[in-house]
């Protein structure tokens, strides 16, 4: 059974753009609370909230890094 390169081409596709989205989305609320943070200092639990942030973004940058290589890879075999 054989998969044709052009549907996993575009479901690839789907899913970098998704993953791109969510990345944005992300962007903008780290943004947000590390200028909350920056005009009240005082808010120790917002930190938290920016290192998860980071994290989740770590995150999707890899995904991103790895489904582009993926399909380079799938191109070019």
């Amino acid at each position: 059974f054989k998969i044709c390169d052009n549907q996993l081409n575009n479901r690839i596709d789907k899913r970098i753009e998704g993953w791109e989205k969510e990345k944005a989305l992300h962007s903008k609320i780290l943004k947000y609370r590390e200028n909350l943070l920056e005009l009240n200092p005082e808010i120790t639990d917002i930190k938290q909230g920016i290192k998860f942030n980071q994290l989740q973004i770590d995150l999707m940058d890899a995904m991103i890094t790895n489904l582009k290589n993926l399909k380079q890879q799938i191109q070019d075999n």
